[in-house]
């Protein structure tokens, strides 16, 4: 959700920031509410989460408008998820969420959202169209996606029945041979674009004795199809080296953590529905100096702000070789993180 609430925070202060200039003139008089929403269905999900806001303007800075809980929430807000040309449907709750990223600009931890439970979905593989309808104090919001999904299926490689191998040889004095992994993969229907990438599971304990489960993900690779049929393989290699140069870029050495013990590694892929690869293409920031931040929206076709869109992700659980994992201990690029994995011999302390 905190990557969702950024999102939506950076469209609404693109929207509303001209409150807090001054001219002759009162740009207030012309503001009309629109809808701002973001739902994104995924069937990998354990519930299905949407945010349902509107813009909001008024006297002064739009960020001090941001910071009070309810500028952007409407008060009654009714919203169902339909398919199967509407015989289908799911009512979506109000629920308030605590983990609300507090270093946003809008009013954090608490935020609220709605939502329904995956298993209230018809998600068994089928081709469907989903749609989103919602009545929010007199405003109506629509929109629709087809729904896309990832298989065990549509992975080629890495296999599950070779350990990975990210390292081909190791000699004294430590001068190791890093190899590279081939990935293969189908697109898939209903979506444009996927991404892959790795997933890093370990157990932090630390010195005082408590321990703290950790998930560390690490993108590799996005790529486009061509068309929204699926069945096209994707191929390219991920280099070893540069698994280890990220982990020791992204994991803390930290004093007060004793020791790390490895629980798992995972090559995670995602695909991502037309209008979802088009909005997260769109709303990258823009490089040059002067350029002006293109918009995408779905939502009341187009009249609206945000995106109602589908995504799906399957995760490859593997198992690493014994040089793969001794690398990670004793590595010269993470041997100070105090990785462990003593079911391999490396010991914990």
């Amino acid at each position: 959700m905190k990557q969702i609430t950024k999102t939506i925070g950076s469209l609404l202060i693109i929207l509303i920031s001209f409150s807090s200039c001054k001219n002759d003139f009162d740009l207030n008089a012309d503001y009309q509410r629109q809808p701002v929403v973001y739902g994104v269905l995924d069937p990998s999900m354990d519930n299905q989460i949407f945010i349902v806001n509107h813009t909001f303007l008024g006297d002064g800075s739009a960020f001090d408008y941001a910071q009070v809980q309810d500028s952007s929430n409407y008060e009654n807000v009714s919203a169902y998820i339909t398919w199967n040309d509407g015989n289908n449907s799911v009512e979506l709750m109000p629920t308030i969420i605590d983990d609300k990223d507090v270093d946003g600009v809008f009013f954090a931890p608490e935020q609220l959202v709605y939502q329904a439970p995956t298993s209230d979905f018809d998600f068994d593989g089928s081709e469907r169209v989903y749609s989103l309808k919602a009545m929010a104090d007199g405003d109506s919001i629509f929109s629709s996606t087809d729904v896309t999904y990832i298989k065990a299926s549509d992975v080629l490689t890495p296999p599950t029945s070779i350990p990975l191998s990210f390292v081909s040889t190791q000699s004294q004095p430590y001068d190791p041979i890093y190899r590279s992994a081939t990935i293969q993969f189908l697109t898939v229907k209903n979506a444009l674009s996927h991404k892959v990438s790795i997933r890093l599971s370990y157990d932090e304990h630390y010195i005082n004795g408590e321990t703290t489960p950790v998930t560390t993900e690490f993108f590799i690779k996005s790529l486009k199809a061509g068309d929204e049929d699926g069945g096209d393989q994707i191929e390219f290699n991920y280099n070893g080296e540069s698994f280890y140069q990220t982990v020791k870029n992204t994991v803390n050495e930290d004093d007060n953590v004793d020791y790390r013990s490895i629980t798992g590694l995972d090559f995670v892929f995602y695909a991502f529905g037309t209008d979802m690869s088009n909005y997260i293409e769109i709303v990258n920031p823009t490089t040059g100096v002067g350029q002006a931040t293109p918009s995408f929206s779905n939502i009341n076709n187009g009249e609206g702000h945000g995106i109602f869109s589908a995504r799906s992700q399957y995760v490859r659980i593997l198992e690493m070789s014994g040089k793969t994992i001794q690398e990670l201990v004793e590595g010269d690029y993470t041997s100070a993180l105090g990785f462990c994995f003593p079911q391999e011999g490396f010991g914990c302390q």
